[in-house]
Order: C-alpha cells, then sequence, then structure tokens
C-alpha cells in the first residue's frame, strides 16, 4: 500500500488538499477535511497506484509538495518505526487540535465583536419593532429564532387575544431577540435589515388603513 505525506500546511493550503482528496479521492468531506488537518504526516493511502498518483498530481499542480511512500506494514514495523509513526500521530492530533482551537477563538472573537454595542446603538436594539410586530413568527424565523417563532405562531391562532398579545410581544422584544439569535457582520448589518422590515411593515400598514378608510367610507353612501 502507498500512501501520500506532505509537510505542514497553511489553513488555506489545508482547504486545498481537503478539496482534493474530496474530488480525487472520493472521500466524504468531513473525513476529506480531517484527512487534510493530519499534515504534516499521512493524508492519503490507498492500494491503486492510479488513484494515488492522481492525487498526488492534482496536490502538485495546486502548488503543493507531496511525496508517496510505501506505506510499512504494522506487523513489521522496527522499534524506530513505531516510535516515528507514534510522533507522526502526535504532531497530527496536536496540529488538528491547533487548528480545532484557532477556528474556535475567531469564532468567538468575531461573535463577541458583532455584540460589542454603543449605549445609543442598545437603545436602538430595544426600541420597537414595526417589522416583528406586523410580520410575528415570520420575522423571528428569518432572523433565526425559530423555537420562539413556532410558539409565537401558536399563540397568534389563540382567537381574539392571541394575534394582538404576540403583536406587541414582537414589536417589543423584535429587535433584541433578532440581535441575539442571527449572526450579524456588524451593528450596521443589523440596523440595514430592520430597516428593510420596518420598511415593508408600515407600508402594509398604511395600504391596510387607506383601504379600511375607503370601504368605511364606501358603506357610509
Amino acid at each position: 500500500m502507498k500512501a501520500i505525506f506532505l509537510p505542514q500546511l497553511t489553513e488555506d493550503q489545508m482547504r486545498r488538499t481537503a478539496m482534493i482528496l474530496w474530488e480525487t479521492g472520493k472521500l466524504d468531506w468531513g473525513r476529506a477535511k480531517t484527512q487534510a488537518s493530519s499534515a504534516p504526516g499521512e493524508v492519503f493511502a490507498a492500494n491503486d497506484e492510479g488513484q494515488i498518483n492522481s492525487i498526488a498530481e492534482a496536490l502538485k499542480k495546486s502548488g503543493l509538495s507531496p511525496e508517496i511512500r510505501e506505506r510499512e506494514s504494522k506487523m513489521e514495523l522496527s522499534e524506530d518505526a513505531r516510535r516515528r509513526i507514534f510522533n507522526e500521530e502526535l504532531v497530527r492530533e496536536q496540529s488538528r487540535r491547533r487548528v480545532q482551537e484557532e477556528e474556535r477563538a475567531k469564532e468567538e472573537a468575531r461573535r463577541q465583536a458583532t455584540l460589542l454595542t454603543t449605549p445609543e446603538q442598545e437603545a436602538s436594539i430595544n426600541r420597537w419593532s414595526w417589522g416583528g410586530g406586523m410580520f410575528e413568527w415570520i420575522y423571528l424565523s428569518a432572523m433565526n429564532a425559530n423555537q420562539r417563532g413556532i410558539v409565537v405562531l401558536l399563540i397568534s391562532l389563540i382567537p381574539y387575544l392571541g394575534a394582538l398579545a404576540m403583536f406587541i410581544y414582537v414589536g417589543l422584544k423584535g429587535r433584541r431577540i433578532a440581535w441575539e439569535s442571527r449572526e450579524w457582520k456588524d451593528y450596521n448589518d443589523f440596523e440595514a435589515c430592520q430597516r428593510i422590515w420596518d420598511r415593508w411593515a408600515l407600508w402594509i400598514l398604511a395600504m391596510g388603513i387607506v383601504l379600511g378608510t375607503l370601504v368605511a367610507l364606501s358603506g357610509l353612501r
């Protein structure tokens, strides 16, 4: 059995390697990413020499430096070989953990940066949402608050007071729920989205008032 080995990879090179293993090596995407994160060390092994060569060629075209070696049988490993394999696996595991920790740290940093607000922005987040009040569960679902959206929908079905209560609740809390439930690039991204929802809600409300007035006037004639 032959195996492909790669040196230490950058995050971009790791993504390219995973893509090649997925497309050429016919691995599922999850396994392809795991194998790519095994560098430095073995990233792919197979008995099919043609497949090995195809993957190595694709890696070379991508600017990487693959090395093809014979995979040693575990039954015939010397003490030095076992120690070398153990060290390679240890390095791979440390590399994988480092990549995962870096990704988690970046994600947390992005989330914290997004949630930082000034007092003026906090006041804006807590103000009335016409989009939330008018569209209720549709608005909440669009803001990734699906569970609350379902609850609001069910309560809205209660005759008379249900819809009114949810209009008030989502109108008052909608912007805060949206801010905390959905990932935003920054506050400006959040505010731009809310303006669109409010604009549509107010337009529909105005049209409803106009139509209602026309119907009422026509009934008085």
